[in-house]
């Protein structure tokens, strides 16, 4: 004896075209189904929405972090692309922009140019000038 598989699949394709075919007054390319009212029944499940993922940012792209300083001072600072780690970081601050290059430091970041010292320690920062007065401190990412 010799038996025939249908595979689920199609029965199922093949209903739902039958339901599309069978009814005049449903509208055009609405199966019957979908256009018959509803009976009462439970409501549908939850549909589960996929958390949100966190996109890397490309390592060419610079970096900008607002600092909030003492004396509600607010200072820009643009660090390098991850790529070029120890390119020069701008600072905007009063109105102006500063450029620094990377400098040796025993602890953190430390940037400087002929003027200033920008020195960052994970999320806090503090400016001054070459000669060591304090120009800016207590700054914080925001």
């Amino acid at each position: 004896m010799t038996s025939i598989r249908i595979p689920v699949l199609a029965v199922l394709f093949a209903s739902a075209a039958g339901a599309w075919a069978q009814d005049a007054s449903a509208p055009q390319g609405v199966p019957l189904a979908a256009s018959a009212p509803l009976a009462a029944s439970a409501p549908p499940a939850p549909v589960a929405v996929p958390s949100p993922v966190a996109v890397p940012e490309p390592a060419d792209t610079p970096r900008p972090v607002r600092y909030r300083c003492e004396g509600d001072v607010t200072i820009e600072a643009v660090y390098p692309p991850l790529s070029r780690a120890d390119g020069p970081v701008t600072i905007h601050w009063l109105g102006g922009r500063e450029t620094l290059k990377i400098a040796r430091s025993g602890s953190g970041a430390r940037y400087v140019n002929r003027s200033y010292v920008w020195w960052t320690k994970g999320d806090t920062a503090f400016l001054s000038t070459r000669g060591g007065r304090m120009l800016v401190r207590n700054c914080n990412a925001q």
